[in-house]
């Protein structure tokens, strides 16, 4: 790298400053690498803003060396590195603002969380060490750390009822969005993210989702899915602090097209030619091949069936149903997802067989679809790339509907919300099970032959 480029990348036709955190200072400064936008396409006011980014860091490793001490930092030393990183954010900003007017660069700097926290410094000295923890805990703190705090203690009610896998889905979605606009803008203190950063993601977000000659087009759902996790995150993080108020950088951004992305049904005639079509599930593994059927005519997702229990599936009655519901270590996906659905069809018989539900997949419902969907195009069973596993229950939707099963029942049974006090317990179980038999596929009996 020449001198005139040290320590500049350009990215996306926009200039970020990137540099390696010394040998000589790793002790005391735990990034490996220093990373922020210099939000300019310019070169020469990327190369200003470089030279005063570069002085600020060599001036924070200057000052934090002289007080660090490993083994025993005193109070007075902790008092002295606040106040030495909030000086260190300001020369950032101030680095950030060359090139700015004068009232712009007033404006930014007054409107940036790290600039009232140093006039806190100013108004009152250094201040008690409790005061300077919990003023520079809510303005200085990460982006990354901020999740860890908001995980660990803001969203507990989201997670209590959580299984394991169901924890582990939601903070790996969570952490992926995080670390893209850390990717992007950079691991910023969450109290000095401006409008203008969460506009530098949406705007690497649009140059992702613009149609391109030769390239799929990009569904919307993973950006807006980022937009969303940030957002909260930003609103609950300074609402635990008693910043309710705090307006949010990330508001109102978010992609309100729709490309037809989604799953396809499964036509009727593809479900009874092809799918349940003798030996055409023998590909499967026992277990997974008495699942996919029951999915058939029950149109539950596919981790409700992976994670249904034996107590959940009551066959020794008149009519035969099965219950999705909560327990404890396992949420449902919301309170209208808790249902009871007769069974009929191949989804009797099915779980006639598995009495026990599936322990086999229980907590592993990623595995279990990757697992199903490979092996549906194996036999040659998905249309197209937009049929899934998942297209079961839209065709168990649909057939309902063109069965002119009730709106209310429908919904009831698919687990969707109604939009109105439920009344009547959606008609006895009897009742129900005569509307799903209007729909329910014929099936051979030799579906079932010769894998006892």
């Amino acid at each position: 790298m020449n001198n005139d480029s040290r320590y500049l990348i350009n990215r996306h036709g926009n200039w970020h400053y990137h540099r390696r955190v010394p040998v000589a200072f790793a002790k005391f400064d735990a990034r490996k690498f220093i990373r922020r936008s210099l939000k300019t396409a310019s070169r020469a006011i990327a190369r200003e803003r470089r030279d005063a980014m570069e002085a600020a860091d060599n001036t924070y490793w200057a000052a934090i060396i002289g007080i660090y001490d490993e083994h025993n930092e005193s109070p007075e030393a902790r008092k002295l590195r606040v106040l030495i990183e909030s000086r260190y954010e300001t020369d950032q900003l101030r680095a950030i603002t060359l090139g700015l007017s004068t009232a712009t660069k007033e404006t930014t700097l007054r409107d940036l969380a790290l600039g009232r926290l140093l006039d806190f410094f100013q108004a009152n000295g250094v201040g008690t060490e409790g005061e300077l923890h919990a003023s520079n805990k809510v303005v200085a703190v990460t982006v990354s750390e901020a999740f860890e705090i908001y995980r660990e203690q803001i969203a507990i009610d989201q997670l209590v009822y959580k299984s394991p896998s169901q924890r582990r889905d939601w903070v790996r979605a969570r952490k992926t969005s995080i670390r893209r606009f850390v990717d992007i803008v950079g691991d910023r203190p969450i109290g000095l993210i401006s409008r203008e950063d969460a506009l530098e993601f949406y705007k690497w977000w649009v140059d992702r989702l613009k149609p391109r000659l030769g390239r799929p087009q990009r569904a919307p759902n993973t950006a807006n899915r980022d937009f969303g996790t940030l957002r909260r995150l930003y609103s609950e993080y300074f609402a635990f602090y008693g910043e309710e108020g705090r307006s949010n950088p990330f508001r109102n951004l978010s992609f309100g097209f729709k490309n037809g992305e989604g799953p396809l049904p499964y036509r009727d005639d593809f479900v009874r030619n092809r799918i349940l079509a003798p030996g055409a599930l023998d590909n499967l593994l026992e277990p997974a091949r008495l699942l996919i059927l029951t999915l058939i005519e029950t149109g539950c997702r596919t981790s409700e069936i992976a994670n249904i229990r034996a107590q959940d599936i009551i066959l020794d009655t008149d009519v035969p149903y099965i219950r999705i519901q909560p327990r404890p270590g396992r949420e449902v996906k919301a309170p209208s997802s808790m249902r009871e659905i007769p069974l009929v069809g191949v989804a009797l018989e099915a779980l006639t067989r598995a009495p026990e539900g599936f322990p086999k997949y229980r907590n592993r419902e990623a595995y279990l679809s990757a697992y199903l969907n490979r092996k549906l195009d194996e036999a040659d069973l998905r249309p197209t790339q937009r049929h899934s596993v998942y297209s079961l229950r839209h065709a168990f939707e649909r057939r309902m509907l063109e069965a002119e099963i009730d709106f209310e029942l429908r919904c009831r049974l698919m687990g969707h919300k109604v939009g109105r006090p439920l009344y009547g317990g959606g008609g006895s179980m009897a009742f129900r099970r005569d509307q799903l038999l209007k729909i329910a596929h014929p099936y051979s009996d030799r579906l079932f032959s010769g894998r006892e």
